[in-house]
């Protein structure tokens, strides 16, 4: 018989959807990039739907999308616990993400030749809409890296555990300055 996990990948996928739907309306308040790139969006959909390729290049931005939130939402998971170990896990930056600089290329890819298929007097737009959107995932980091670590935390603190919450309140400092959010 083979060994069957408890927690699946269907699992691990429904959780980071119900994430992201958490961090949705903090980015849409905090986040200058992402409503950069939704203040465009809606203007650009209907091109970019025209083309029945479209779906290749969605599936390209997700899997973008993915290891970033992934990798950002697990160093907040390892910011708490290593919080209360007392080594500090620092997150690091985009750059020493596994796998992401393939991804990269990958995405890049996927949208010359998704562009292409379109007149050139039409690529400046998708290829600034691209750009946004990039922008607007690569910023994402800090908010799953924040819900992984607020997780841990309180998982922590449900388990007995006594911690101080000023780690927690220096991590939302950050953030708002990041964003030039005056709190």
């Amino acid at each position: 018989m083979s060994q069957k996990h408890m927690v699946t990948e269907e699992f691990i996928e429904g959780m980071m959807g119900e994430i992201s739907t958490a961090i949705i309306p903090y980015q849409q308040l905090f986040s200058s990039s992402y409503r950069e790139f939704m203040r465009y969006y809606p203007s650009f959909l209907p091109k970019f739907e025209s083309h029945n390729s479209y779906p290749v290049v969605v599936d390209a931005f997700i899997d973008y999308d993915e290891l970033i939130s992934n990798y950002y939402f697990a160093q907040g998971f390892l910011g708490a616990a290593g919080g209360l170990l007392g080594q500090a896990v620092k997150p690091a930056g985009l750059k020493q993400i596994p796998g992401l600089a393939d991804l990269e290329q990958v995405l890049e890819q996927t949208c010359r030749s998704y562009i292409n298929e379109f007149p050139p007097e039409d690529h400046a737009e998708f290829n600034s809409q691209f750009a946004r959107k990039k922008r607007a995932i690569e910023d994402s980091w800090e908010y799953y890296y924040l819900a992984g670590y607020e997780i841990m935390f309180t998982l922590l603190k449900r388990a007995g555990y006594e911690l101080s919450d000023k780690p927690l309140k220096k991590l939302y400092k950050a953030m708002w300055a990041h964003n030039n959010i005056l709190r």
